[in-house]
């Protein structure tokens, strides 16, 4: 029910987004979500983004998994 709200936000903030398609349709979480993927450009400021996308009323996650490990292969 977040979807079109957290959309236009996102469009607002310069990250235009998607809803990710599986099969022609959209894909479904296990927790009954729908993702938005958007093309989010070189970040100066990772963190703050992630902190201005959490605070949009029905974001859940960033994917951005800031913090998460020294190192990635």
């Amino acid at each position: 029910f977040a979807v079109s709200p957290v959309s236009r936000t996102l469009r607002r903030m310069g990250l235009p987004g998607e809803v990710r398609q599986k099969d022609g349709r959209p894909f479904v979480t296990d927790n009954g979500n729908l993702i938005l993927d958007a093309a989010v450009p070189v970040l100066p400021d990772p963190a703050g983004l992630e902190r201005e996308l959490l605070a949009v009323p029905g974001v859940l996650g960033t994917g951005l998994f800031l913090n998460m490990a020294d190192v990635v292969i």
